[in-house]
C-alpha cells in the first residue's frame, strides 16, 4: 500500500496530465460522426487527396508529391493531408478516419503544450492549469474536430517551439536540423504560416542565437532548402499559386494601410477572443466565445507583465528575458498575415495566436503566486478549475445539441448521403445530373465511391465517371419529375433525387 501511495505521490503530475489528455481526447470523439454535422467540401478533398497520394503519390488532379494541393484551384496547404495518408491507408477512407486525425493532432498539441510551458519555467500547478484551460477551449475543441488545414497549425507550432528549446539546451550544432524540420512543417500547414513562420523563426534566431552564427546557418539552411518548393512557386506564378491571396488581399482597397492596421488591432479586442469573435458559424459557435470570458482580464494583465517584465519593471521568478520576448514577438506577429485580407475577425487565420490567451493567463497566475499567500491561490486554482467546467458543460451543451441543427447548409448536410444513395443504386439509371449550386459535389462521389484512381480523369475530375453530370439542372415538365427519394433533416427538406425515364436529377432545395 505504502508502495503504491509513493508512486501516486511521485507521479501525481503526470497521472493529472494524462487525466487531461484523456479528458480531452473524449470531448473531441464525442459524437465525431455527427458534429461537425456533416462531411464539408474541404474534408472530403482532404481525405480523397490522401487516398490518391497513398496509392500513386499524386494528388486527385495528378500533381506529382505536390508542395502545394491543387484541390478546388485554391493550392491548399498539405500538410494535414499527407500526414493523413498512412491512417487512410490503414482504416480506409472515411469520415471517421480523416477526423481522428485532427483529434490526434488536437490532443498531441496539448501535450507538446504541457511541455512548452514547462521548457519557459512555468510551475508544475501553473503548466497543469494551462494545459486544461486548453483542452476545453471551444476554439481548440472545434478545430481537433473538423479535418481541414489549419486544424494541423497547432500541432505544427507547439512541435516547431518544443524542439528549438530542447535542442537550445543540449547546443549540438546538427540538432538545429529539427527544429528546422519542424519550421518547414509549419509553414505547410496553413497559408497564413507561408508569413509567420519566417518571421518567427528569425525572431527565434535573434532572440536566442545571436552569439551562435553557426547554428542559425543550420537553422536557416534546413528551413530553406524545405520551403524553396513553395515560395517559388508563389514567386514565379502568382496568378496561379497565390489567387486565393490576391483575391482577398487589401492591396485592392483604398487605403490599404488603415485597412491593416484596423484589422490588426481586432484581433486583440476582447470582442474577437471573447464575445462574437469570428461570426462564420463554421469558426465559431454562436453565443460562446473563442475563449472563456473568464480568461480576458488576466490575458491582458499577462500581456502588460511581459512587456514590464522585457524592460525589468516586474519579476517572475524563473522566467527568462529570451521568453519574454519570444511571446512578445509572437503576439505582435500572428495577426500580420491575417491583416493582409479584407476579412475582419477571421479566427482561421490566426489560430496560431490563440493560444496566447492561455500563456499570458499562466503569466497572470504566476505573478500572483509570487504575492499572494498559498492558500489565496489554491483557492483562486479552484475556482477557475469550476468555471472551467461549468463553461464547457454549457458550450458542449450548445455545441452538441443546437449547434448542429443551425449549421446544416454551411456543412452541406445531406450531400453525403444523396451520394452513398446513388451510389447504392447506379444499375438503376443511365446517367444523373446533379445540382452543380452545391459547392463542389463531385469530390463527395468521389470519397464515397472510394474511387479507384486508376480511372481518374486528372485533367477534368468532375468527369471521371460517365453516369455523373455536375451542371446547372435542364427544366423540364413537373409531370416528368418522380420523386426517387428525398433526403431530410428531421422535417427540414434539403435535396430531392428526381427520375426522368433512367435518367435522374439531384436538386438542391
Amino acid at each position: 500500500m505504502n508502495i503504491l501511495f509513493n508512486f501516486l505521490k511521485e507521479y501525481r503530475h503526470l497521472l493529472i496530465l494524462f487525466t487531461i489528455l484523456i479528458f480531452a481526447f473524449f470531448l473531441r470523439t464525442v459524437h465525431l460522426s455527427t458534429n461537425p454535422v456533416a462531411l464539408n467540401q474541404d474534408e472530403a478533398v482532404n481525405g480523397y487527396d490522401a487516398f490518391v497520394l497513398g496509392k500513386t503519390l499524386m494528388d486527385h488532379h495528378g500533381n506529382f508529391l505536390p508542395p502545394m494541393l491543387e484541390s478546388f484551384e485554391d493550392w491548399a496547404s498539405p500538410l494535414l493531408t499527407y500526414v493523413t495518408v498512412p491512417f487512410v491507408l490503414l482504416f480506409g477512407l472515411s469520415l471517421k478516419t480523416i477526423r481522428i486525425v485532427v483529434v490526434l493532432m488536437g490532443v498531441g498539441s496539448i501535450g507538446l503544450f504541457y511541455i512548452f510551458l514547462r521548457q519557459i519555467k512555468m510551475r508544475e500547478k501553473t503548466a497543469l492549469l494551462g494545459v486544461f484551460l486548453l483542452a476545453i477551449m471551444p476554439w481548440h475543441i472545434i478545430y481537433s474536430r473538423w479535418a481541414i488545414p489549419p486544424s494541423s497549425v497547432c500541432f505544427a507550432l507547439f512541435l516547431f517551439l518544443v524542439t528549438f528549446l530542447w535542442v537550445y539546451k543540449k547546443k549540438y550544432l546538427l540538432l538545429y536540423i529539427l527544429p528546422g524540420l519542424a519550421a518547414i512543417a509549419l509553414t505547410y500547414s496553413y497559408p497564413t504560416q507561408k508569413l509567420f513562420v519566417p518571421l518567427l523563426v528569425l525572431s527565434v534566431a535573434l532572440i536566442y542565437l545571436r552569439k551562435r552564427i553557426s547554428a542559425i546557418a543550420v537553422l536557416f539552411l534546413t528551413y530553406a532548402i524545405g520551403v524553396t518548393p513553395i515560395f517559388l512557386l508563389t514567386l514565379l506564378y502568382p496568378e496561379k499559386y497565390n489567387a486565393s491571396f490576391n483575391a482577398l488581399s487589401i492591396t485592392r482597397t483604398a487605403s490599404p494601410i488603415l485597412e491593416f492596421l484596423n484589422r490588426y488591432l481586432e484581433y486583440f479586442f476582447p470582442y474577437f477572443h471573447f464575445q462574437a469573435g469570428d461570426l462564420d458559424v463554421m469558426h465559431h459557435v454562436p453565443g460562446v466565445g473563442i475563449s472563456y470570458d473568464f480568461l480576458s482580464l488576466f490575458f491582458y494583465v499577462g500581456i502588460v507583465l511581459c512587456v514590464l517584465g522585457i524592460f525589468k519593471k516586474v519579476e517572475i521568478k524563473n522566467i527568462t528575458r529570451e521568453t519574454l520576448l519570444l511571446l512578445m514577438a509572437w503576439t505582435l506577429l500572428f495577426p500580420i498575415a491575417a491583416s493582409m485580407t479584407t476579412a475582419h475577425n477571421m479566427a482561421l487565420r490566426v489560430v496560431h495566436g490563440l493560444p496566447l490567451v492561455i500563456i499570458f493567463f499562466c503569466f497572470s497566475y504566476e505573478y500572483l503566486q509570487e504575492h499572494l499567500a498559498k492558500k489565496v491561490m489554491n483557492g483562486f486554482m479552484i475556482v477557475v478549475i469550476l468555471l472551467g467546467i461549468i463553461s464547457t458543460l454549457s458550450f458542449m451543451k450548445i455545441y452538441l445539441y443546437e449547434y448542429p441543427l443551425n449549421t446544416l447548409r454551411e456543412f452541406q448536410y445531406g450531400v453525403e448521403d444523396y451520394t452513398k444513395f446513388l451510389i447504392e443504386h447506379e444499375d438503376e439509371f443511365d446517367k444523373v445530373v446533379v445540382d452543380n449550386s452545391i459547392n463542389k459535389p463531385y469530390i463527395y462521389y468521389l470519397f464515397d465511391a472510394k474511387f479507384d484512381p486508376a480511372r481518374l480523369n486528372y485533367v477534368d475530375p468532375e468527369k471521371s465517371s460517365s453516369k455523373y453530370v455536375f451542371s446547372t439542372l435542364p427544366v423540364f415538365d413537373a409531370d416528368d419529375k418522380n420523386i426517387v427519394k428525398d433526403i431530410k433533416f428531421g422535417e427540414i427538406l434539403l435535396y430531392r433525387i428526381y427520375a426522368n425515364e433512367r435518367i435522374w436529377y439531384v436538386k438542391k432545395m
